[in-house]
């Protein structure tokens, strides 16, 4: 291959390298810690979208409250849209914290939690009708508390770990590697595709599972 013939190769991938090094940007956190409370409208649904580690209870009172680096809590966006909190970091920017993410919420009702990122999510108290879980990314989703129904759907990696949240009646849904656990005492209906495993307890009645690839559906004690 002649040198102009190369060079005319090279450049291009040379120029997106160097535009995309200049599009994102790598922040070191302070290690010095900081707490903000963030004034928001009310939601009922939250998303993770970043490496956060939320706290979720419920009271009468909605408060945000959010600790990390001194020189990061700029660059933690807590905003509301509809009626969904959206947890994140900004596009194109790469955060390093010393300390860690952690949002402590406090909230009337909840409906929905979401995790695309690779934050967790651990919520205490809840009392629900309908709740839904979803984890398209490689967080966690910790639950405590009653509800009639639990909607739980894994496209990733993650976890939904709900043995101590119970329902009485449970939607189970895995296409990829992750694990859910329910407790419900009327009816399962579980989906595996792929190598996930759905573990239940409180003896349902009815237990309907669809399973294509290595997963498995298992009652536990």
């Amino acid at each position: 291959m002649n040198k102009k013939l190369l060079a005319m190769i090279l450049l291009p991938i040379l120029a997106l390298a160097c535009s995309l090094s200049a599009g994102s940007r790598s922040v070191e956190g302070s290690g010095v810690k900081a707490t903000e409370t963030r004034t928001l409208k009310t939601f009922t649904s939250i998303e993770v979208q970043g490496s956060a580690d939320v706290t979720v209870s419920f009271g009468e009172v909605q408060s945000v409250v959010v600790e990390t680096d001194d020189n990061l809590m700029a660059l933690i966006e807590t905003k509301v849209q509809g009626d969904k909190l959206i947890i994140g970091e900004p596009v194109g920017t790469d955060i390093n914290t010393r300390l860690g993410i952690q949002v402590t919420i406090v909230m009337k009702s909840l409906d929905t939690v979401t995790i695309s990122g690779s934050g967790n999510v651990t919520i205490d108290g809840l009392v629900s009708d309908l709740v839904r879980f979803e984890v398209p990314g490689s967080g966690n989703i910790t639950a405590q508390g009653t509800a009639n129904t639990v909607n739980a759907t894994i496209n990733g990696s993650g976890n939904i770990l709900c043995g101590d949240l119970q329902a009485k009646t449970a939607d189970a849904q895995i296409s990829g590697s992750g694990n859910i656990t329910v407790y419900v005492t009327e009816s399962l209906y579980a989906s595996i595709a792929g190598s996930g495993t759905v573990e239940y307890r409180g003896n349902p009645a009815k237990v309907d599972q669809s399973v294509s690839g290595s997963g498995s559906v298992t009652a536990k004690p």
